[in-house]
């Protein structure tokens, strides 16, 4: 070897250890150069959504007989799903006496609660009626991996209510978004 290329490479090695006893070389670019990226942990969230509602009839007011409600649901990117569960009561009539029976049932309204879920480009993704008491919250489809944007979750129902019978229709409405939780920036 000539001495010309020996003094070179002398040069450098010398060179590079002067920096890296110096500490100068960054050891993160470093360790990321020879090593694999750790994979990113993504942390998930609960975002709910409540429609509920207990029916209190007055017979001189024939919109206490009804209830609608419209939710929007906000569905960002990387959602995993969408739940929701459904409660309803719809108290048996027979304890009732006979003539107060008669005049509910003369009502001519339908005792029920239809949960509607809207995707956001207001195509139905699921409808259901419920037209009696459920024994314990019933669980809607699921919907997995949901487009993002704005859904809707429409609840009708018509129903009676009465302090004094002792008798109320009631239900209750819960959605969840299962959602990547949002990075602040800034």
């Amino acid at each position: 070897m000539s001495k010309k290329i020996l003094l070179t490479v002398f040069a450098v090695v010398s060179l590079m250890l002067t920096v890296a006893a110096s500490g100068c070389v960054d050891i993160e670019l470093t360790k990321d150069f020879f090593m694999p990226p750790r994979p990113v942990e993504i942390k998930y969230t609960d975002t709910w959504y409540n429609v509920s509602h207990e029916f209190n009839t007055t017979l001189k007011d024939p919109n206490s007989l009804v209830y609608q409600r419209v939710v929007d649901v906000e569905v960002p990117n990387g959602t995993v799903y969408i739940d929701t569960r459904v409660k309803v009561v719809i108290p048996s009539l027979s304890s009732l006496p006979e003539n107060v029976s008669n005049l509910i049932e003369n009502l001519s309204i339908d005792r029920e609660v239809n949960v509607t879920l809207f995707k956001p480009d207001n195509t139905v993704y699921y409808s259901k009626v419920f037209n009696q008491t459920t024994p314990h919250p019933v669980a809607l489809p699921r919907v997995p991996y949901p487009e993002n944007g704005t859904w809707h979750l429409l609840v009708k129902a018509e129903g009676i209510g009465n302090e004094n019978l002792g008798i109320h229709d009631s239900f209750s409405v819960a959605l969840v978004v299962h959602h990547p939780v949002e990075k602040n920036t800034g």
